[in-house]
């Protein structure tokens, strides 16, 4: 494991504490940043694409990272014009390795749209002004569609002028309830508009188009308060068990321009599926699982659950085991159906303060891991991963 060489870790390791803002910090006598990049942590996911192997952040450019040594190589630009410019931290990479992403320049309302081929060579990207403009931290592909859930947690030039965190400069505005940003490939400069009722989201596993009619799930909670007071509560060692969220099924009528949302009884996050169905019709959705888990945050079990008809295969770890995202990896000696293959993560033990890592069939997750290794100390728990063959 290696930390990624950004210009804000070399920063804060030469000063020997934290000189440059982050997401809801700013620290005594902060540096000021000439630019997203010079705050740049490069830590909430990763990619590999048309060669390259690149570390992701929400608010700047992806990072190029040798895949052997994973020495950082410096900053991706896609083109000049786009240079510095966000580049979200969940790309959606189709079947036929077509590349779709966005970037939120939130300071400006601005939600630009980048399409890269498969061979890595950026094919456009688009920028359009949007109102109001919501934290975005996820979106979804369909075989015609881009979809954005935006919340009603939306930015406040006002509280970031007057020095508030990059966080605490959104304000949370029920009234506006959840807007759905619909954009078809071939039209991005054309939006269509839903409503949901207000929510907040981060993760969207997937969707796809059904006779007119796109689908799509997304993991729901029923206000931002995990994202603006529970993880600065966490980072204080405190935990209040007030809301937790669950599993939204919408659908978008593109005829008569309505969406309908239904919630399932279920506590999840960081839902995935399998590489090959993104963007097309599909059933299967992974994701962690909470039951009983106590007076602990986080997760303690992994599942697959059959959007269409809700039924669920279940492994749960443990009441203190905390676990983190688990990674889908199509067998491919398979038959080709979906979610054939393996679920492989890392969980957290807290009584033996050792790491679990797990594979496991992925069509039989309640029969527990076919593999279980085990490392003998505590590792920093992350974000988001991916697999990558040898």
């Amino acid at each position: 494991m290696r930390f990624g060489r950004t210009e804000k870790f070399l920063a804060d390791t030469a000063a020997g504490h934290p000189v440059r803002a982050a997401f809801s910090t700013n620290p005594p006598g902060a540096e000021a940043a000439p630019s997203p990049d010079a705050i740049n942590v490069a830590n909430t996911s990763v990619v590999s694409h048309g060669g390259e192997l690149m570390t992701l952040w929400e608010g700047g450019s992806a990072t190029r990272m040798d895949a052997q040594t994973l020495a950082t190589k410096g900053l991706k630009v896609w083109s000049p014009d786009y240079a510095g410019m966000p580049f979200s931290a969940h790309p959606k990479i189709e079947p036929d390795g077509s590349l779709w992403n966005f970037g939120v320049t939130s300071s400006q309302g601005l939600l630009s749209i980048y399409r890269v081929k498969a061979s890595g060579e950026l094919a456009q990207a688009v920028t359009i002004k949007v109102p109001e403009m919501s934290m975005v931290h996820d979106f979804a592909v369909t075989e015609q569609h881009l979809v954005f859930l935006l919340p009603p947690l939306v930015f406040d030039r006002a509280r970031a002028d007057a020095g508030e965190t990059f966080l605490d400069s959104h304000v949370w505005k029920p009234q506006l309830g959840m807007r759905v940003l619909l954009l078809h490939k071939d039209r991005l400069q054309a939006p269509r508009w839903f409503e949901l009722p207000a929510s907040f989201v981060f993760h969207i596993g997937n969707a796809c188009e059904d006779r007119g009619v796109i689908r799509l799930d997304h993991i729901c909670s029923p206000s931002a308060w995990n994202a603006t007071t529970a993880l600065k509560q966490l980072m204080k060692g405190q935990y209040e068990p007030r809301e937790h969220p669950s599993v939204g099924l919408v659908e978008l009528d593109l005829q008569s321009g309505r969406a309908r949302q239904s919630l399932l009884p279920l506590v999840a996050e960081f839902p995935r599926v399998d590489p090959r169905v993104v963007g097309r019709r599909y059933a299967q959705v992974f994701a962690a699982d909470r039951l009983d888990a106590g007076d602990r945050p986080g997760f303690n079990g992994v599942m697959r659950l059959d959007v269409g008809s809700g039924a669920r295969d279940v492994f749960r770890y443990g009441a203190d085991v905390m676990v983190e995202e688990h990674v889908f990896v199509p067998d491919p000696a398979g038959s080709g159906r979906e979610a054939v293959g393996w679920l492989l993560g890392t969980a957290l033990d807290l009584p033996r303060r050792q790491m679990l890592f797990s594979v496991f069939d992925a069509q039989h997750l309640a029969d527990g891991p076919i593999v279980q290794g085990v490392l003998p100390r505590v590792m920093p728990l992350g974000l988001h991963g991916i697999f990558v063959p040898a």
